[in-house]
């Protein structure tokens, strides 16, 4: 989660890219370990790591995925909002299913349109998380380990870090703004982790995958 934050930092465009990849792959990981945990069976640190032909694949659904939302939100908004949460389970059916790339993406749509509010009112839980833990990370760790550090880093001009940040003409001491930066991460990465649990677990409930008789489930308006 470190990772995934604190690239968009140094290379705002390309890195927003790069992030967004990273995150995907890892909540496939939460996804994989979520499963695991329903059916009882043991995991591993390494569970948390889809193989790399498994990440390509995620990466390059991500990119399709995501051109095909931004032409939604130019075509009046409602359709990139429908896209957005119509491909929620896109990346999870390319891990449990190992469907092609085009395949997760509408199968994942067809399946999410007979649950989309529900799964509309999940992600909204999800940024929530998220945010509230940006939040809170902030406050709670951030704050403190800023002003420990305080003493220790000059008062130095935002504008002259490289970090990507809007022109602000503020000034900061360095060692609150890694204090802040450092709790923050922290947070949003407690909220990602949450919430990726919460998406593998409404999946494996939609999916059948913690039940015995998951066969005719899984299939739902894939097959």
């Amino acid at each position: 989660m470190v990772a995934a934050q604190a690239v968009p930092l140094f290379f705002p465009l390309v890195g927003q890219l790069v992030s967004l990849a990273i995150q995907v792959v890892m909540l496939a990981g939460l996804a994989l370990v979520t499963w695991k945990h329903l059916q009882s069976r043991r995991t591993a640190f390494e569970d948390f790591f889809p193989d790399w032909h498994t990440t390509t694949r995620l990466i390059l659904c991500t990119i399709v995925g995501l051109l095909l939302i931004v032409v939604g939100f130019f075509l009046l908004i409602v359709p990139g909002i429908y896209l957005l949460v119509g491909y929620t389970f896109a990346y999870m059916l390319i891990v449990e299913r190992h469907l092609g790339v085009w395949q997760a993406l509408e199968g994942s749509r067809r399946v999410v349109g007979k649950h989309w509010w529900g799964i509309f009112v999940l992600t909204l839980v999800m940024v929530g998380l998220v945010g509230g833990g940006l939040v809170i990370g902030g406050a709670a760790l951030g704050l403190p380990i800023g002003y420990a550090l305080s003493g220790l880093f000059p008062t130095v001009s935002l504008d002259e870090l490289p970090l990507g940040f809007p022109q602000t003409g503020l000034t900061l001491n360095l060692g609150v703004l890694i204090g802040l930066l450092s709790g923050m991460m922290v947070g949003g990465g407690l909220g990602v982790a949450v919430g990726g649990c919460m998406l593998g677990a409404a999946y494996a409930d939609i999916f059948g995958l913690s039940s015995n008789h998951s066969r005719a489930v899984r299939h739902e308006g894939i097959d």
